[in-house]
């Protein structure tokens, strides 16, 4: 009996306990049913019970050893923390609203400055790029000059994509208000190229991971079949 216990007390019961579960979130392709609500309920409860631990002992627990060393930088957080308990009583939710408003007013600039220096200025870093044959090596396989041209028409047209301006009745529209009105629909085409690509990107991914979980799955019954001595 112990023989046949023992692979399954080291990390063959992981690999069990993972091979069910992966059954258990594949049987919602039957239909909503309860063995999925079970794996559901397991793997945010395991979350939220990880993200607890983590937060404890990384988070709290660093902060505490720290208040008699720096108290200015810990105490202050301590306080906002304890200050959200506060939620829990109607009488004293009020209480809590300053910490809710620290975090949302952090987390704003947080977004903002991360989607400004994060996102925006390095795009608008890639974009400027040169034309001229010359700044870039020979490439027999490519052009890079040719490439920067359509990055940077591509940009423009996307941007001109979003002008949006109707002439009034009877006025004759200019070559320029013409032109922009072109580079608007290309730009519209430019817009479609890149959600396709990165649908067609996302698909991909999902599928690489359902392969992925397959495999896992023939490996691991392929694995518990010679554990039992059936394979």
């Amino acid at each position: 009996m112990e023989a046949l216990l023992a692979p399954f007390l080291t990390e063959s019961l992981g690999l069990l306990v993972a091979f069910v579960l992966t059954l258990l979130v594949f049987s919602y392709l039957l239909g909503d049913n309860p063995l999925f609500r079970l794996a559901q309920a397991l793997f945010v409860g395991v979350g939220i019970g990880y993200g607890i631990i983590v937060v404890f002992h990384y988070v709290l627990m660093r902060r505490l050893s720290l208040l008699s060393a720096n108290w200015l930088l810990t105490v202050p957080p301590l306080l906002l923390g304890l200050l959200l308990w506060a939620k829990l009583w109607p009488a004293w939710s009020k209480v809590g609203n300053v910490s809710v408003a620290f975090i949302l007013g952090a987390g704003a600039a947080l977004a903002i400055g991360g989607a400004l220096f994060g996102t925006l200025v390095p795009q608008v870093r890639a974009t400027v790029l040169s034309l001229d044959p010359a700044d870039y090596p020979a490439t027999p396989d490519s052009n890079p000059a040719l490439d920067a041209g359509i990055i940077v028409l591509g940009t423009l047209c996307t941007l001109l994509s979003f002008h949006f301006r109707t002439p009034a009745p009877g006025q004759r529209v200019g070559p320029g208000a013409a032109l922009i009105h072109f580079a608007g629909r290309l730009g519209r085409y430019f817009i479609m190229i890149s959600f396709g690509a990165l649908f067609a990107n996302m698909v991909m991914s999902r599928i690489s991971l359902l392969l992925g979980r397959i495999d896992f799955l023939l490996d691991a019954a392929d694995t518990l079949l010679t554990w039992l001595g059936l394979g």
